[in-house]
């Protein structure tokens, strides 16, 4: 059994975007942060995100990080 998740940059951008704007479900953010992504690039995107998640999320990172997410998508990754 892998140790990692399989997300897309989609999928990372959505947890992040969601977050930003205070919906999704309750475990949601804590589901992300917790599981190690399988693509370095999206994994390190989910350590930084989680460093500067709650409490007291720096939302300005996240937007950036969001932003770096969606780049990505747009590549395929």
């Amino acid at each position: 059994m892998s140790k990692t998740k399989d997300r897309t940059a989609g999928e990372v951008a959505a947890y992040l975007r969601n977050f930003i704007k205070g919906v999704g479900g309750d475990w949601d953010w804590d589901d992300f942060e917790s599981v190690p992504i399988t693509n370095p690039d999206l994994d390190r995107i989910r350590r930084e995100a989680a460093m500067a998640g709650p409490p007291g999320a720096d939302l300005a990172k996240l937007t950036l990080l969001l932003d770096q997410a969606e780049q990505l998508s747009r590549q395929g990754i």
